[in-house]
């Protein structure tokens, strides 16, 4: 059983209901993230900074040294520019792809080595359905495609050693991310699903829950895409 758990960007949209969904079912979190959220929960615990800017190394080990160990890790941070070709820069390339592969990557690794002390764990990434489908937004496309990539290597590391490796491909979500999002661009990607709607943040922490209650599961290596059809895979 998945006691405690350690997030990074779970003050988002979609960070928040993984936070609820699992506070709910009495597993401890640690949020890490640039903004504050009211949980007034003492399962809850919250290191308030920016993860651009910090020593990532000096941070993961200050949640270490309070609160002991950390048996699943949550990736949840994410950057979406929604740059056309015609305004891609270096700049904007440089802080999607620090923010949502090399952060993640780094805490991922740091993690993988602490649970292999504790000889139980679990990792999640949330991809996007953009490392599939594309995006216009380019440095965000190969961002998440490469998380992919994150998720096979450290699979290749860690046979049978107990710790259980998951990606989440959603589509689009009803987030402040996806609304920054010209209408149009929302309209034809919601008309190209099943049910033509955006997917529910609820949604995605409840597969969060069950990938973490899983025990000895089958599903060790993969991406789970929840997209109502956008595209099968």
């Amino acid at each position: 059983m998945i006691n405690k758990v350690l997030i990074i960007g779970g003050s988002g949209g979609i960070g928040v209901e993984i936070i609820k969904t699992l506070l709910s079912s009495n597993h401890f979190v640690i949020n890490l993230d640039i903004k504050s959220v009211s949980f007034s929960s003492s399962n809850y615990d919250e290191f308030i900074c920016d993860l651009t800017q910090v020593n990532i190394e000096k941070t993961f080990y200050e949640v270490i040294k309070k609160h002991n160990y950390i048996d699943a890790f949550i990736s949840a941070i994410g950057y979406y520019g929604v740059k056309k070709i015609e305004e891609f820069s270096t700049e904007e390339y440089y802080k999607t792809l620090n923010i949502n592969l090399n952060i993640p990557t780094f805490f991922t690794i740091k993690a993988i080595r602490e649970m292999q002390q504790l000889g139980r764990g679990k990792i999640i990434l949330l991809s996007s359905a953009a490392a599939y489908v594309g995006s216009r937004d380019i440095p965000y496309s190969i961002s998440k495609s490469a998380l992919s990539g994150l998720i096979r290597g450290v699979c290749n590391n860690l046979k049978n050693a107990n710790i259980y490796v998951y990606g989440i491909a959603p589509g689009i979500v009803e987030t402040n991310m996806s609304d920054n999002m010209d209408f149009s661009r929302q309209k034809d990607t919601i008309d190209r699903t099943i049910n033509k709607r955006k997917c529910q943040p609820t949604e995605i922490a409840n597969l969060v829950k069950f990938l973490l209650e899983e025990e000895k599961g089958y599903m060790n290596g993969s991406i789970i895409h929840i997209n109502n059809g956008l595209y099968f895979n």
